[in-house]
């Protein structure tokens, strides 16, 4: 957290209530004194997603998501920390404090480009729906199927051809040359002359979910004309990344959370004649090669993923491995065969939303999408097609980590290619052993301790007293030290110790460690206690009275093994046994 603001976002938080602001994006309902609900951030069917309003955080004990209002809305809005301060504090009704000049400098910027992208949006759009220079695009959509009220409610616009139109437009609104380089709308020409990126074209805004155009997507009205491409698309921007976005989320989010799946398409076209038809749980990828920041959104919304490129796309080695992103990333994927001369944009405008439906439930999963395309539609009465084909397969099989699963698609290519499903085992598991490091595949430890599940409400009870009641602390450290946290709280224990003198929020930004930070967010969002001293008191002793057993029964173990103790060792073994047991006779706290 900047400086410049601490003080200040601590305020805005103070009169913000983080129950009122994450209830705008998911439904939380009353469990005691926190709220639960289901995570925005992963699929899960069991409401796992606490929020504790008393200390205005939250935390979901299934994916480890966590933080404070600030957190979540930069999470959940892929905004900066200051972007989500100005949204707070316009909530709350304050003005926002003096800002580091390179920070101010920065925020001014990415305003400007908004600012410049909404009105140049408008502009185009006013043109696509009032002027004369637009007709030819606007008979092309008509022809497409596109009326006049999808145009105004996808924002669709016209960018004619000349040089210097939106140029003109925005300059007289008062922004400078720089400012439209650095929003990516004009280009540099010959003697330093700038002139409009888009000309004679289609613009299909691009928008953030927050409903802001961060970037166009441009089609050429006439395809006939050389050495022009058919679409164009935005630079990146300061406010604007293609791998971190979709075309068509903003329509497409709450459809996404109520279906749990999405259809990917790769063309604006595409998800807004889907939408048009009901499929509003489309969206674009804006590019066919998938990335990992895709993937991560996507998985905040839905569980399963269509994926709906035309034939040729479909099969090209980019698209494949955005497939591979999108399934390591947890989702099911399923691949929608469309037939070779269509793309969804066609299909769904000549057969409708209920074919494209059917098209849905018949979608291969992954695996099976890549089988039949290694197979496809190959004679394997040719035995050297048959090897090199089989080949293939065996190594897709030696692929799949989960053993059901590729057992299951083991059987699958046996019958497909008519060979022994006992071959394949075999073949498979001979590329396997190949990798070093196989063995260790299935073998990994879990770290799992053997510490009683009690024990760990225990420590988690205690170091709950730790945060929530200051006053109890030096109490606390005086009693236990953090060896005596033989748990999952070890760490965690660790740090409060050292940093014992700071309040919730101090303690919340000293966190480097991510796995540290989610042990304190599990127990800031547990409900708050009433808890006496006497209670405290009874808990440090039960924890003391579990470690001497602890070190009792290690002592015994250690007697049993040592067959051949010598008289000192076993006199000292004695002596720590009987101080423990003397110890845990006379506890009293």
């Amino acid at each position: 957290m900047p400086a410049y603001s601490q003080d200040f976002a601590e305020e805005v938080k103070q009169n913000i209530d983080i129950v009122e602001v994450i209830s705008e994006y998911l439904e939380l309902k009353r469990t005691g004194k926190n709220y639960k609900g289901l995570c925005p951030f992963h699929q899960e069917k069991t409401p796992s997603f606490t929020v504790n309003p008393q200390n205005q955080f939250y935390y979901c004990f299934g994916c480890g998501a966590g933080g404070d209002v600030y957190s979540f809305l930069m999470e959940i809005e892929n905004i900066t920390f200051f972007e989500g301060l100005k949204l707070l504090a316009g909530r709350a009704g304050l003005e926002l404090p003096n800002r580091s000049k390179y920070e101010k400098r920065l925020d001014d910027r990415r305003e400007k480009i908004f600012e410049i992208n909404q009105l140049a949006a408008k502009f185009y759009n006013y043109l696509l729906l009032e002027e004369d220079v637009a007709e030819k695009a606007v008979v092309y959509l008509n022809n497409r199927g596109f009326m006049e009220e999808d145009l105004k409610k996808f924002y669709l616009g016209f960018a004619p051809d000349r040089w210097d139109s939106l140029i003109n437009f925005l300059s007289r609104k008062g922004y400078e040359r720089s400012e439209l380089l650095e929003a990516g709308l004009v280009l540099t020409g010959k003697n330093n002359s700038i002139y409009d990126r888009f000309r004679n074209r289609i613009i299909f805004p691009i928008f953030n979910i927050r409903d802001e155009v961060i970037a166009f997507g441009a089609r050429i009205v006439d395809s006939n004309v050389k050495n022009s491409p058919k679409y164009l698309n935005s630079p990146e921007t300061i406010i604007f990344n293609k791998s971190k976005n979709l075309y068509g989320l903003n329509w497409a989010r709450e459809e996404l959370r109520r279906t749990d799946s999405a259809i990917i398409m790769e063309g604006y076209t595409d998800v807004i004649r889907a939408h048009k038809q009901g499929l509003k749980n489309a969206v674009a990828s804006l590019g066919t090669s998938l990335t990992l920041e895709q993937a991560k959104l996507l998985d905040r919304y839905v569980s399963t993923v269509y994926i709906a490129y035309d034939a040729d796309t479909a099969g090209g080695k980019a698209t494949v491995r955005g497939l591979e992103i999108l399934k390591n990333a947890g989702l099911n994927v399923k691949v929608i065969q469309l037939p070779a001369d269509k793309d969804p944009d066609d299909f769904i405008n000549q057969e409708g939303k209920e074919k494209f439906t059917e098209l849905m439930e018949d979608a291969p999963g992954l695996i099976d999408y890549k089988i039949n395309q290694i197979v496809g539609k190959n004679n394997f009465n040719d035995s050297d097609i048959k090897v090199e084909l089989s080949r293939k397969l065996i190594k897709l099989l030696a692929g799949i980590s989960d053993p059901v699963e590729r057992e299951v698609y083991t059987q699958r290519v046996s019958t497909k290619i008519e060979i022994n499903a006992g071959l394949l085992r075999r073949e498979v598991e001979k590329m396997n052993k190949k990798d070093k490091n196989y063995r260790n595949r299935y073998t990994k430890n879990t770290n799992k301790t053997n510490i009683p599940v009690s024990i760990n409400k225990l420590e988690a009870k205690i170091l709950k007293a730790f945060i929530d009641y200051p006053g109890y602390r030096g109490f606390i450290i005086e009693e236990l030290n953090p060896g005596d946290f033989k748990g999952k709280y070890n760490r965690l224990a660790e740090k409060l110790w050292s940093e014992s003198s700071k309040n919730l929020q101090e303690l919340l930004a000293s966190f480097e460690e991510e796995k540290i930070k989610k042990r304190f967010m599990e127990i800031t969002v547990m409900e708050k206690m009433d808890i006496s001293q006497n209670m405290l008191k009874s808990w440090v002793r039960k924890l003391k009275e579990y470690n001497r057993c602890g070190k009792k029964l290690s002592l015994f173990h250690a007697l049993e093994e040592d067959r051949k103790i010598n008289l000192d060792r076993l006199n000292n073994f004695l002596v720590d046994f009987h101080r423990l047991s003397i110890d845990q006779g006379k506890e009293g706290l």
